[in-house]
């Protein structure tokens, strides 16, 4: 029992490894690069640049891919349902949340007359 124990935490720790390199990988490829500045980023011109942003994509694949492996990880299909409400709360909630504030606050802005 031990052994298995100690396989999950030995994948527990692989996966969380991957999820961290996943999520830097996406931060760089959001990150402000020439296009921005209304430069194009082409292998002629910005070769570094274009193969960091081309390496980066495949982050966003991987962690989804992760995520969804940490999601059902333990999970039985008794209790999908409840999981999958959950999750549907602790994300729709604040999604709406959030819309709403600043959808007032823009509408506030916009109409006031010296912003």
């Amino acid at each position: 029992m031990q052994a298995v124990a100690d396989n999950n935490q030995y994948f527990s720790k692989k996966v969380t490894a991957l999820n961290v390199v996943a999520t830097v990988l996406i931060v760089i490829l959001h990150s402000s690069s020439p296009e921005r500045f209304g430069y194009p980023v082409t292998i002629d011109s910005y070769a570094p640049i274009f193969w960091i942003s081309c390496f980066c994509q495949l982050a966003v694949p991987v962690f989804f891919f992760v995520s969804a492996i940490l999601f059902y990880k333990n999970c039985d299909f008794e209790k999908l349902p409840g999981k999958l409400l959950s999750r549907a709360k602790s994300l729709v909630v604040p999604y709406f949340v959030w819309n709403i504030i600043l959808v007032s606050a823009y509408c506030v802005l916009a109409h006031t007359p010296f912003v």
